[in-house]
């Protein structure tokens, strides 16, 4: 953990990443993704991790729902479920840090 400033630079404000999480992927032109939660803090995350969290999300979700989803099916257009979705890994409804 390090403490930073917020500086303002042209019309933004600006957090500087420490040299020390560059191996963590947050290297200079890295997209992140910045998510205030409710308590006001500020989480950011890597943007695979994101989409990764993503995935899982939905992956839980239609498990979840699998009967209602099997219901639906056969009114959908397609005739297979799009593969990423037929093959993510089962997981657990993932949490923030």
């Amino acid at each position: 953990m390090e403490i930073v400033k917020i500086r303002r630079v042209g019309n933004s404000n600006v957090l500087s990443v420490p040299r020390a999480f560059v191996r963590a992927g947050y290297d200079a032109g890295q997209p992140v993704v910045i998510e205030q939660l409710e308590n006001g803090d500020l989480l950011v995350r890597r943007v695979e991790s994101h989409r990764a969290l993503i995935r899982a999300t939905m992956q839980s979700i239609a498990q979840e729902h699998r009967q209602a989803l099997d219901l639906l099916a056969p009114h959908d257009g397609r005739q297979e479920p799009p593969a990423e979705i037929e093959n993510a890994p089962e997981t657990s409804h993932p949490t923030a840090p």
